[in-house]
């Protein structure tokens, strides 16, 4: 899978925080997991450009 990915630690990111936040009976698990994810990784300094 590595030598597919364009950036590997994108996806590995991507992959760690997929549902880190789910209530089956939400309509808005995705946009609470980025809201999440960007306060995460802003913490992280983790570059906007990724």
């Amino acid at each position: 899978m590595r030598s597919l990915a364009i950036n590997f630690p994108t996806i590995q990111l991507a992959a760690w925080f997929h549902d880190a936040i789910y209530d089956s009976k939400a309509k808005d698990n995705e946009q609470k997991m980025a809201d999440y994810a960007l306060v995460i990784l802003t913490k992280l300094n983790y570059p906007d450009s990724k």
